[in-house]
């Protein structure tokens, strides 16, 4: 599905040419003649070929479906009785109790003869590469992954039962492509064993879906559709070289919700890789990226799912930088809650040995309701294409498992001065009063889904540090609740916490040298005091013991230390007498500095 303002879709069946004809009025081209119908169902052999529109009527891809499931040769006779080349086919099968839709795009080399053969051998091929042992070889890629584990050994012993069945069994064709005149088309939808003719006009003919009647414009989905409701949660893809030769990727993928989706809902899960000069690896593609001339649909040796109403897509509009692989899900309102869907395309082997994938989701609708092909098949432009493997995270070849139920885990450690301490704990340090510390942090975050590209760190509220893993900051308050946040690529986050605490010590001060003037000292009168010494500082309290001053002393506030090795500081003292003048910092030990003489 691409931009559906390219596309346009016309069903053959007279009935509702009459309600498109207001439409179709300004592209004669389009238009038959006879647009009348019997409504009698005959025999091919009773009925000969129309000609309508004469030997100049342009080619016209459709695609025909059938009442009920044929088989090749009958499918193949129906396009040949009038003359259209059949491009794909779609057959039904099951494995276990799954129903799969297959499609085999025809060989420019393929015969009547060799179709049928060629279709058993291309599905045999998928029942292969998903039952072979060799692919024991690729890990479960985590608990997320949807089919690890028993799951994957029960769908292997399933595709190696479907394998010993008879293909006759299996090759219950469903559908065709076919390329013909419109008057032939118009022809075989009156065939006793079809149901549905869908053609799509040519490139030239694609009308811009603006000048549709209001009436008939595609619906739309509602906009701002929650992503959680429509999205897959779970899956896995594997890019590896078939054992039939060529090169596959297979996909699984697992909804939790699908209330997002509405009757006409169209779901779409898309697989790119890169083809870029710009890059690394340069241009190429690990899958053969050929495609159809008309449409540009994938030409691939053989596709299938077990989506509900699947259709290989469309690489309508896309660019050449990203080439997509993607097989559609046409009633996406039938897919269910828990199952495990499937996909899986089959191509001969690109021009890149190594390549690097992405996986994107896209949710759309189909119009008009009935109709269940890539053809009829539009993006829902009011809502974004949402990503669910980055650009470029898939290793190809290699296997990927993703799951965006899973956020990443913060967690940190915090180190100084030889203590350490994890986020959720406190790590207790201890500084000088007026002090400070460096404090070391570090990231040991568990990655969820999708790789952490965000590191915020705070202190407090506040951030301390860049995005980055690690952060080094220094801390002078007593209590600092650090808080990291970490951010995927999903946009997912996670935080975790911890705590600094410093507590607070006085360095004791140290005197080399005290003196006073006058000496000595007046009763009543000021004494100033000069003391040397060092780790002084503005927490330093001086001390009086003596008459009157009993422990711890009588204090002075007259204090001054311009420096850590310097204390200038006055009294006045009442009482004559021996003073002892003790220092100290904040509430640390008490230093003795000298002794003041007091006299009248």
């Amino acid at each position: 599905m691409r931009c559906w303002i390219a596309k346009f879709v016309v069903t053959l069946a007279i009935s509702l040419l009459t309600s498109l004809a207001p439409v179709l009025g300004q592209h004669p081209a389009r238009l038959r003649a006879d647009t009348t119908s019997t409504g009698q169902s005959s025999e091919l052999s009773q009925q000969e070929p129309k000609s309508l529109m004469g030997a100049d009527e342009p080619q016209v891809e459709a695609k025909v479906e059938f009442v009920a499931p044929v088989s090749v040769d009958d499918a193949l006779a129906i396009a040949a009785w009038q003359n259209l080349k059949v491009t794909q086919i779609q057959h039904s099968f099951t494995i276990g109790k799954e129903k799969f839709v297959g499609f085999y795009v025809v060989d420019a080399d393929d015969t009547p003869a060799t179709i049928a053969p060629n279709l058993a051998a291309n599905y045999r091929a998928f029942l292969q590469d998903i039952a072979d042992p060799a692919e024991e070889n690729i890990p479960d890629a985590g608990p997320s992954d949807p089919i690890a584990g028993g799951k994957l050994k029960q769908r292997r012993v399933q595709a190696k039962q479907a394998l010993t069945r008879s293909y006759q069994d299996e090759l219950r064709v469903v559908g065709i492509t076919v390329v013909g005149e419109e008057n032939q088309l118009d022809a075989v939808k009156d065939a006793p064993l079809v149901s549905k003719v869908t053609a799509e006009p040519s490139e030239q003919e694609q009308i811009s879906t603006k000048s549709l009647s209001k009436g008939d414009a595609p619906p739309q989905a509602a906009t701002n559709v929650d992503e959680n409701t429509w999205v897959p949660v779970s899956g896995r893809i594997i890019t590896a070289p078939s054992s039939a030769g060529g090169r596959y990727v297979e996909q699984q993928m697992k909804w939790s919700n699908v209330s997002g989706f509405g009757p006409n809902s169209t779901y779409e899960h898309d697989f790119f890789l890169k083809n870029s000069a710009g890059t690394v690896r340069g241009p190429g593609t690990y899958l053969d990226r050929s495609e159809t001339r008309i449409d540009r649909i994938p030409i691939v040796a053989y596709a299938t799912s077990n989506l509900p109403r699947a259709y290989l897509d469309s690489r309508f509009k896309d660019g050449t930088d990203e080439i997509a692989f993607t097989i559609g899900c046409a009633k996406a309102s039938d897919i269910k809650v828990g199952e495990t869907y499937t996909s899986y395309i089959r191509t001969k082997d690109g021009d890149a040995s190594q390549d690097d994938g992405k996986l994107q989701a896209q949710l759309g609708h189909r119009t008009p309701s009935w109709c269940y092909d890539t053809l009829c098949s539009f993006e829902d432009e009011q809502v974004s294409r949402v990503v669910i493997v980055p650009a470029w995270e898939v290793p190809v070849p290699g296997v990927k498992a993703w799951d965006r139920t899973r956020a990443p885990v913060a967690h940190f450690s915090m180190s100084a001065q030889g203590k350490s301490a994890n986020d959720f704990g406190t790590l207790n340090l201890s500084v000088p009063v007026n002090g400070n510390v460096t404090v070391a942090f570090r990231s040991t975050s568990v990655q969820g889904s999708w790789p952490i590209t965000k590191y915020l760190w705070k202190s407090n509220g506040t951030q301390i540090c860049t995005n980055s893993s690690t952060c080094n900051y220094n801390f002078g308050t007593a209590s600092n609740t650090i808080t990291l946040t970490v951010t995927d690529s999903s946009g997912k986050s996670m935080s975790a916490s911890g705590l600094v605490k410093l507590s607070f010590f006085s360095v004791n001060p140290s005197v080399s040298r005290f003196r006073y003037s006058p000496n000595p000292a007046k009763a009543t009168r000021v004494v100033s005091l000069d003391i040397y010494g060092s780790s002084f500082s503005s927490n330093t309290q001086v001390w009086f013991v003596g008459p009157g001053c009993g422990s711890p002393g009588c204090r002075t506030f007259a204090v001054n230390a311009p420096n850590s090795g310097y204390i200038a500081a006055q009294a006045v003292l009442n009482i004559t007498g021996t003073y002892t003048v003790n220092i100290r910092n904040g509430s640390g030990a008490w230093v003795r500095a000298g002794t003041i003489t007091v006299v009248r």
